[in-house]
């Protein structure tokens, strides 16, 4: 198991690559996992990211926020309370940001285009969080 980032910090039992996962080669691995990044991501940093994955991975989970009024009420209602007024910021502007499931679905879509690789969607019921799940075809 490795992790990668492009600046990563001090890590206890996992080795963290330095690397841009978007456009840096990215080692072998059976499956890959993002979780909390797409929304900082631009549709197209995705797609390029969806693609990087691919050359080195048989399947990739992204688990990510969901732009809805319901997640951004829940999480102000419940949360704010209990974090620091920076971090609710920051919160609540992370599911501003976050893709809709049928933009994500289109943008997996378009990432994937002729390239035999297939995948699902699952959202869950208070829409506080989707995973896509990759799964690319062996060359």
């Amino acid at each position: 198991m490795k992790g990668i980032d492009t600046k990563p910090g001090k890590t206890t039992d996992i080795p963290i690559i330095a690397a841009n996962a978007i456009t840096d080669p990215l080692p072998y691995a059976g499956v890959a996992v993002s979780s909390l990044v797409a929304h900082h991501l631009t549709p197209e940093e995705n797609i390029a990211l969806i693609r990087n994955v691919s050359r080195t991975c048989k399947r990739f989970i992204i688990h990510d926020l969901v732009r809805h009024p319901m997640p951004l009420w829940l999480f102000t209602i419940f949360i704010c309370p209990l974090i620091g007024h920076e971090a609710s910021v920051d919160g609540r502007q992370s599911v501003r940001r976050a893709y809709t499931p049928e933009e994500f679905k289109a943008l997996v879509q378009t990432a994937i285009a002729g390239a035999g690789a297939t995948f699902t969607t699952d959202v869950s019921p208070l829409l506080s969080r989707q995973i896509i799940d990759l799964r690319f075809s062996p060359d």
